[in-house]
C-alpha cells in the first residue's frame, strides 16, 4: 500500500461544506480519500488551473470542483465550488507538482477577540440604505444554528442583509463574522491563500464537523509557533506565551502539552498528568476534541477543565465550598454592589452619612470591586480590623 500524503486545509473549503447535502458529502469525501493517495495530476480528473493565483489543482466531484496544491507530501485544500472548468481556463497540468513555496509558512494573522461598540447606532447600522453586496440568501435562525452560532448573537445578525453591515456587525466575533461571510460570498483565491491550515488527520472528521459532533480544526504551526511549541521543555518554572490577537497563542499551548507529554513519557513516567485550563464550559469541548486530534490514545493523560471548576474543588479540599460561590455574570455583580452600598450603614450624623456615601461615589464601582476582589477576597479577609491593616487605599476612610 502506497504511504498516503498529510493533508491540511483551508478554512474556506469548511465553509462550503456545510452547504451540501448528504450525497454530495459523500462524493467530496470520497474525492479527498483519493487525493490522500495520489493528488498528482493526470490531465482529466484531476488538472492545473494555470491562470488562477496560485496555480492550484483542481479535481472533479460531481457539479463541484475542488482546488488543492501539493509539494513535500503535503496536500493543501483550498476551497471547492459548483462553478464550470471553461471560467478558469484550464490548461494540461505539468507532470511535477509546484514548488514547495506554494505552500508556504501558515501565517495566522487577524485580531479574533470580540469586537464590540460601546453606543452602536442600531438603526443606522442595519436599516440604512447600503451600496455593499446584498446577501445571497436571508440570515435565518436555521442558518446561523448550522453554522454553529451562539444563540446570543441571533438577534443582531437576523437583520442584516447586505455584507458590509455583516462584517462591521457590533458585538460579534470576527471569527463568527468571517464564518458568515465565507458561507455567503465565494471568496478569490488570492485570500484563500492568505487563510491559515488546519490539519486534517482523519477525513472521516469532515462529517464529524459537517455533523456538528467535530467542532474545530488543529491549527498547523508556523515555523516560528513550532519553534515556541517546543522551546526550553527542560525549564523548571513557568512560561508565559505572549501575543497580540488571533496569533495563535492557544494553538501553541496545545502543542506544548504534547511536546510536554513526549519529555514526560521518556523519562520513564507511566500515567502523567496534565492539567489543561479554560475559561468557559464550551470551550471544554472543543479543547478535549482538538486534544485528541494531537495525541491520539496519550489524550487520556490531559485533564481539561475550567478555571472555576478548579478552585471550587481546592476549595472543597478544605472544606469552604459552601462559603464561596462562582459568579459568572459581571451585571450581576454590578448589582449586587450597588444593593450592597444602598443597604450600608453609615455613622455619624446625616451630613456625615451623605459625606461617606459621596466618598464612595467617588471611589468608584471598578475600584471597590477590585478592593473587594483582590484584597478582601483573595486574602479571606473577615473583619474590617483585618483589612484595615493592610493599608489599603481609603481603609480608613470608610
Amino acid at each position: 500500500m502506497s504511504k498516503k500524503w498529510d493533508m491540511v486545509m483551508k478554512p474556506a473549503f469548511l465553509d462550503y461544506l456545510l452547504k451540501l447535502q448528504p450525497k454530495e458529502m459523500k462524493q467530496v469525501r470520497e474525492k479527498i480519500e483519493l487525493l490522500e493517495v495520489n493528488p498528482l495530476p493526470d490531465g482529466k480528473l484531476k488538472k492545473q488551473l494555470t491562470h488562477m493565483a496560485g496555480r492550484p489543482y483542481r479535481i472533479r466531484s460531481g457539479d463541484y470542483r475542488i482546488f488543492y496544491t501539493c509539494a513535500q507530501d503535503v496536500v493543501c485544500i483550498y476551497k471547492m465550488d459548483d462553478r464550470d472548468d471553461d471560467t478558469y481556463n484550464d490548461t494540461a497540468a505539468p507532470e511535477a507538482p509546484p514548488s514547495s513555496d506554494v505552500l508556504g509558512p501558515t501565517v495566522i494573522s487577524g485580531d479574533v477577540s470580540t469586537s464590540t461598540s460601546s453606543q452602536p447606532d442600531w438603526d443606522k447600522m442595519f436599516m440604512a440604505p447600503s451600496d455593499s453586496n446584498q446577501l445571497p440568501e436571508p440570515i435565518t435562525v436555521e442558518l446561523l444554528n448550522k453554522l454553529r452560532v451562539p444563540a446570543s448573537y441571533h438577534t443582531r445578525l437576523l437583520r442584516i442583509k447586505d455584507q458590509e453591515r455583516l462584517l462591521a456587525c457590533p458585538g460579534v466575533p470576527d471569527e463568527i463574522l468571517l464564518r458568515i461571510d465565507g458561507y455567503m460570498f465565494d471568496p478569490p483565491m488570492e485570500e484563500v491563500i492568505e487563510q491559515p491550515n488546519l490539519v486534517l488527520n482523519d477525513v472521516e472528521d469532515l462529517l464529524r464537523y459537517k455533523e456538528g459532533e467535530l467542532l474545530a480544526f488543529l491549527l498547523k504551526l508556523s515555523p516560528d509557533q513550532e519553534r515556541y511549541a517546543s522551546w526550553s521543555m527542560h525549564s523548571s518554572g513557568p512560561t508565559l506565551v505572549k501575543g497580540g490577537p488571533g496569533t495563535g497563542k492557544s494553538t501553541v499551548a496545545l502543542y506544548r502539552i504534547r511536546s510536554l507529554l513526549k519529555q514526560l513519557l521518556a523519562s520513564g513516567q507511566r500515567q502523567p498528568k496534565i492539567l489543561f485550563t479554560t475559561y468557559t464550559n464550551a470551550l471544554i469541548r472543543s479543547s478535549e476534541q482538538l486534544l485528541r486530534q494531537l495525541l491520539g490514545p496519550d489524550h487520556q493523560y490531559v485533564k481539561v477543565a475550567t478555571a472555576d471548576s478548579i478552585a471550587l474543588k481546592i476549595l472543597a479540599s478544605c472544606h469552604q465550598e459552601n462559603r464561596y460561590q462562582i459568579e459568572k455574570s459581571s451585571e450581576h455583580t454590578k448589582k449586587l454592589l450597588a444593593r450592597a452600598i444602598e443597604e450600608t450603614s453609615f455613622n455619624g450624623n446625616q451630613l456625615q452619612q451623605l459625606a461617606q456615601r459621596d466618598i464612595l461615589k467617588r471611589m468608584g464601582n471598578d475600584y471597590l470591586m477590585e478592593e473587594i476582589e483582590k484584597i478582601i477576597i483573595a486574602r479571606q479577609l473577615t473583619s474590617q480590623v483585618d483589612y484595615a491593616k493592610t493599608h489599603a487605599p481609603a481603609a480608613s476612610s470608610v
